[in-house]
């Protein structure tokens, strides 16, 4: 029997963001333009967080990710979508079909697509990140997507040490360090109670699950919001759609 998902009220939150106030003004925020997401998230991601969307196949992981690159290039904010698993056109043909144009973007600068198809040594991966870094510093970049981390740490086997090494040296020391927002998109196979090798989650700022449950015979797409360090948020569920031109379409719960 499928669980029915569990709900925060939207009012009661608001008035635990409404408590953090002072907190939360000291904080310089980046929209994510999902406008659901931001107003869970006392208006977005903190500047330089590192957020983990992790869910099953088909979940809609690299949707939300795009979503969020695509509205900074909206807002002039450069972007970076480094892409271990899906080559440059393909991407682009499905995210035309949800009236993103990113070619459009990449052809003005504002939009760096690197395709790391081909990466299988850590030597290979080293320079790649490296160069991604300089990429980022010569664009002034504000937003990064990696898709997928998952696939990018296999790379380095399942010594933890080293994961936990190149997380804290390219996302916490290089980019945030720069001030650009970083979503790590990953995989979380059926069953599973963590995240990768479970280091992930501990490293980053937050951390969203994406899964689809069955409604009265209907797929039903929802996101938990496991952790976020900048936002007073509990433990919430929320259910969300993918829809063509606004991508990703979060449903707030009323009360």
């Amino acid at each position: 029997m499928t669980q029915e998902p569990r709900k925060e009220g939207y009012k009661e939150q608001r008035e635990e963001i409404n408590m953090f106030a002072p907190r939360l003004a000291r904080i310089e925020i980046t929209p994510s333009g999902i406008s659901g997401l931001d107003r869970l998230l006392a208006g977005g991601f903190m500047k330089g967080a590192i957020i983990l969307v992790a869910g099953n196949p088909g979940t809609g992981k690299s949707t939300l990710a795009a979503k969020f690159i695509y509205e900074g290039l909206k807002r002039g904010e450069p972007g970076i979508y480094v892409n271990f698993v899906e080559p440059r056109q393909d991407f682009y043909a499905h995210m035309e079909s949800l009236g993103a144009d990113f070619e459009k973007y990449e052809k003005q600068g504002l939009f760096r697509y690197v395709e790391a198809l081909t990466i299988a040594d850590d030597e290979a991966l080293a320079q790649q990140l490296e160069d991604i870094i300089g990429m980022a510093m010569d664009m002034n970049a504000k937003r990064l997507v990696v898709d997928s981390v998952t696939v990018m740490l296999q790379i380095l086997g399942k010594q933890k040490s080293r994961i936990r090494k190149l997380l804290q040296n390219f996302f916490v020391n290089g980019l945030k360090s720069l001030g650009v927002t970083s979503i790590l998109v990953a995989e979380h196979p059926y069953g599973a109670q963590v995240v990768g090798e479970g280091v992930e989650e501990f490293v980053v700022d937050a951390v969203f699950i994406l899964r689809t449950v069955m409604k009265r015979g209907k797929p039903l797409r929802i996101m938990e919001i496991r952790k976020v360090r900048w936002a007073p948020i509990r433990f919430s569920e929320v259910t969300f759609y993918i829809r063509p031109h606004e991508m990703i379409d979060i449903v707030l719960p009323r009360n």
